[in-house]
């Protein structure tokens, strides 16, 4: 009989062992949680609990290459054009960005955008 708890016990404890849950914190105050199981399949997708309620599987692609699909609170977006990626620059604003970073905006928002060399120290 104690064989056969002990052995209940350590295959329960060996199982466990493998189911991770990762709690990240946003600095904002919210929690989000991912599940990844060990004991799952390779294939098996992501399982993220946050305060929108829980979302399984892998990030939807894009509508057309280049844009970067976002989370608005209820759905994933992946038709807008809000942030692009060419492959070698980012627009934000456009689809068509012209440097490495290429904001644009059609209102004036000058003193809104910080931009600083990490290599001159300014």
């Amino acid at each position: 009989m104690k064989r056969i708890i002990l052995t209940i016990v350590f295959c329960l404890i060996f199982v466990f062992s493998f189911l991770q849950y990762t709690v990240f914190q946003i600095p904002d105050s919210r929690k989000v949680q991912a599940a990844i199981g060990g004991m799952t399949t390779t294939d098996a997708p992501p399982t993220i609990r946050g305060a929108s309620g829980t979302f399984t599987g892998l990030l939807p692609d894009g509508a057309f290459a280049g844009v970067t699909p976002y989370w608005n609170g209820a759905a994933w977006v992946v038709t807008s054009g809000n942030i692009f990626n060419n492959g070698g620059s980012v627009g934000i604003g456009t689809t068509e960005p012209a440097y490495l970073l290429d904001v644009y905006t059609n209102t004036a928002a000058e003193e809104g955008i910080g931009i600083k060399n990490a290599n001159s120290g300014g």
